[in-house]
């Protein structure tokens, strides 16, 4: 995909992230089992917290083919 990843290190150890996942992490709350972070406006490089939300895999398929239609 074309998701925004970096690096975080922690302890020495590294471990490589998508951002928009660790945004929602930190600042929404956790990501349940069968739950994704959407992107409100579609765009995957926009990782504001206002443009992110967690939600069901079918609510965000649904969301995708929406936005694709517009």
């Amino acid at each position: 995909g074309d998701y925004v990843r970096g690096n975080l290190t922690i302890g020495g150890k590294s471990k490589c992230y998508n951002m928009h996942r660790l945004v929602a992490k930190l600042f929404i709350g956790d990501i349940l089992r069968g739950h994704v972070v959407h992107h409100i406006n579609g765009d995957k490089a926009d990782n504001r917290v206002d443009n992110l939300m967690i939600c069901s895999q079918s609510h965000n398929i649904k969301e995708y083919h929406i936005n694709r239609k517009a």
